[in-house]
């Protein structure tokens, strides 16, 4: 299997502290945010990572060079214009289509089993699965509203008011290869474009609910209460 790692964005939210770095290459536990991302990706047996690039992009590649020194293969797209999540994607759909892949936003911090991801596709026979997690205030998150089985019904982004729904979008996804002939080439985006209209369609878009939270780093105040707690989340077992 292959993983595409979104790390193209600025991180404007933190200020000051992204002016030099990439919000992927902030630190956590001793690595950076993108680091976890690739070790939680090898340790469900994916080498084979792809990673869209544009704001600071040497800052990335200069880390992680090639991926041989970690232990994958790594394969980049710098893009002059940012393209969103799902355009970031498309670029890489020839490298994409003969198998099913994961999509994991490079600048968040997670501790989830991917294995149980793709066991929860695998069995709902899904075209695309959604990682969620309970969250109070869903303001600011993508909010998913599920039937019994957990198939999408709604997807709402950063709604205004709150909603009569708490599962809200971790930005890890697996998706089908078929998928990637209904994304567009240019600007788009997962939660606002491509997946309300993958539930339009009636294509089978599943949540796979995780007991855990992210561990939230948007702003220089989370960042901060992040390092002060990054050891008590990755010694959590979920």
């Amino acid at each position: 299997m292959k993983a595409v790692l979104l790390a193209a964005g600025k991180g404007e939210r933190l200020g000051r502290i992204t002016k030099a770095i990439p919000k992927p290459m902030l630190q956590i536990l001793g690595n950076p945010i993108i680091m976890h991302n690739i070790e939680m990706c090898k340790n469900f047996g994916i080498t084979d990572i792809y990673i869209n690039l544009h704001y600071l992009h040497d800052v990335i590649t200069n880390y992680l060079g090639d991926g041989g020194e970690f232990g994958v293969s790594i394969t980049y797209s710098q893009e002059k214009e940012l393209l969103g999540t799902a355009g970031g994607v498309k670029n890489f759909a020839n490298e994409l289509a003969r198998d099913k892949f994961f999509v994991i936003y490079a600048d968040t911090v997670y501790n989830y089993d991917l294995g149980v991801v793709y066991q929860e596709h695998c069995i709902k026979n899904a075209d695309m699965s959604i990682v969620l997690f309970e969250l109070d205030d869903v303001t600011q998150s993508g909010v998913v509203f599920m039937d019994g089985n957990n198939l999408i019904l709604d997807f709402i982004e950063k709604p205004k008011n709150e909603l009569n729904s708490n599962w809200v979008n971790t930005g890890i996804y697996l998706m089908e290869p078929e998928l990637l002939d209904l994304i567009p080439h240019g600007f788009c985006d997962f939660a606002t474009d491509i997946i309300p209209a993958f539930i339009k369609s009636k294509k089978n878009i599943y949540g796979v609910k995780m007991q855990s939270e992210t561990l939230p780093i948007d702003t220089s105040m989370l960042y901060k209460k992040a390092l002060e707690t990054e050891s008590e989340f990755f010694n959590k077992e979920y």
